[in-house]
């Protein structure tokens, strides 16, 4: 039996546009052996039922090609429930479910920021297709300024929705050395986390500010 493999995109709800719908549902379709994780609000739920019920249309509607005696793997209430849906954790908690997932997937055409930067502080992989951004592409910025070896950055920063789709095959495969892109990130990610040219900017930022108001 195949180890479950966690695709996590723990983003407030409302950014997950229709866009992204292809990568969610692609990505479980393709990867029999994963779920996607998401994190609701429990004030929120209409957003959880709301886009239960658009996914269900999506899949209602894609063309599979399956045999019959893979047909309940691919059916559309066995793909749904591998949506899993979690209640806020605390930081502890949150921080070990990045840590042990297999790979956080950025969503567009709104990416993420903060999720990123605590995704890459666990070691996890982040993929992300900055084309699609209709905002800064903060997380292809993070991965450019880690100075990531060529082929784990090309990896991540993808340059197509098949290349996206691909990248999570990739990560989420027993024959890819997902072990090796972690190391790499977990030797890199000081770059983005102690740039001390980072804060000589802001220094001199709020302190040209300051001289300006008084």
């Amino acid at each position: 039996e195949e180890e479950l493999k966690l695709i996590l995109c723990p983003q407030h709800l409302p950014k997950l546009h229709p866009m992204f719908d292809e990568v969610l549902m692609q990505s479980l379709i393709r990867n029999p052996q994963s779920v996607v994780v998401l994190i609701e609000q429990p004030n929120k739920r209409q957003w959880r039922r709301t886009l239960t019920e658009r996914w269900r249309i999506y899949l209602q509607n894609y063309p599979f090609n399956v045999n019959n005696s893979d047909h309940n793997n691919y059916s559309v209430s066995t793909l749904l429930s591998r949506i899993q849906w979690i209640s806020p954790l605390n930081p502890t908690e949150y921080l070990i479910l990045l840590a042990i997932g297999d790979v956080m997937i950025d969503p567009y055409p709104f990416g993420g920021g903060v999720t990123t930067l605590e995704s890459l502080a666990m070691c996890t992989p982040v993929v992300t297709l900055p084309s699609e951004q209709t905002v800064p592409a903060l997380t292809t910025g993070m991965l450019l300024a880690m100075e990531l070896p060529p082929d784990i950055k090309s990896l991540l920063i993808a340059d197509s929705v098949s290349h996206y789709l691909q990248s999570i095959d990739s990560l989420l495969s027993k024959h890819y050395d997902v072990k090796r892109v972690r190391m790499s990130i977990c030797q890199q990610h000081f770059r983005i986390f102690e740039q001390k040219e980072t804060l000589k900017e802001w220094n001199d930022f709020i302190l040209k500010l300051a001289n300006t108001v008084i």
